[in-house]
């Protein structure tokens, strides 16, 4: 494989740098889409499943509130108007049951820990009607007896709501923690990859420039210059070697420079004698 490289020749050099480049641009990109892809699925998670049913959470713990303020209030001053008002939360709340239900994201965990808040919530819905009636009916006194009841299933109703609302906040967190983490992930990884980008681009350019000076042995321009200088009959051009040098094309200018002086010395020895009558 070292030889293979070694014998390849400078424009295949050049070119092979530029495809180590692209490729490394190439990989760049597909890292950053796999990134995005991740970040993009997290992101839907959050919208479409940990968002809504932290909502519906709120929701309904927000409908337990109102319906027993209600029953509360038609107990206390005897109008029955405040039952109609529970009687439309109650079924905004059996909406939004319906609705967890339906939805296809749904756990067996999350969907049995619903169905002991609907029978909690339908305990709880019983036991308040039961007691603004008593309240209006029997009084007060019968009315406190059955508002013990009511009270542990308030207590009872807030906390299966509350469980299912901060395990919903919980993984609405987890999930914000997985984007926050996954894109400082990208970052790095992204980071990282174009520092080594750049690494190798600045190593390619060092070892092309540094191959095509060990191959010109001089700098292309002033290569041209003596070139043109020695096509011109200037033989006598200083041409300076680096220490070690024996296979550049400087080398091999000089080289040519010396065999034609050696030769124009020959030719004018030769009509030297010549004239001289020794030939």
């Amino acid at each position: 494989m070292i030889k293979v490289l070694t014998n390849l020749s400078f424009k295949s050099r050049i070119f092979l740098g530029f495809c180590t480049l692209i490729a490394m641009m190439i990989f760049i990109i597909s890292v950053s889409l796999v990134q995005f892809s991740r970040t993009q699925t997290i992101a839907g998670e959050l919208q479409t499943t940990s968002l809504p049913l932290a909502v519906l959470s709120a929701d309904m713990a927000h409908d337990i509130v109102v319906i027993q303020n209600d029953l509360t209030d038609v107990s206390a001053t005897h109008n029955p108007d405040g039952l109609k008002h529970a009687e439309q939360i109650a079924q905004d709340f059996n909406m939004d049951m319906k609705m967890f239900r339906e939805r296809n994201d749904v756990t067996p965990a999350q969907l049995k820990h619903m169905e002991s808040v609907e029978t909690s919530f339908k305990q709880f819905y019983s036991v308040g009607k039961h007691m603004a009636s008593v309240f209006m009916s029997q009084g007060i006194e019968a009315g406190n007896l059955v508002m013990v009841d009511f009270d542990q299933s308030v207590v009872d109703m807030n906390k299966q709501i509350a469980d299912f609302k901060n395990r919903q906040l919980d993984e609405t967190t987890q999930t914000l923690g997985k984007l926050v983490s996954t894109n400082l992930q990208s970052a790095r990884n992204l980071m990282w990859i174009s520092f080594l980008l750049i690494v190798i681009a600045l190593s390619i350019a060092i070892y092309l420039t540094r191959y095509l000076s060990k191959l010109l042995g001089i700098d292309p321009i002033y290569a041209a210059g003596i070139a043109k200088e020695i096509a011109k009959g200037n033989f006598s051009r200083d041409i300076r070697l680096e220490p070690g040098d024996t296979s550049s094309l400087l080398h091999a200018m000089k080289m040519m420079q010396g065999s034609i002086q050696a030769f124009v010395a020959a030719q004018s020895e030769i009509a030297k004698k010549h004239a001289e009558g020794w030939i």
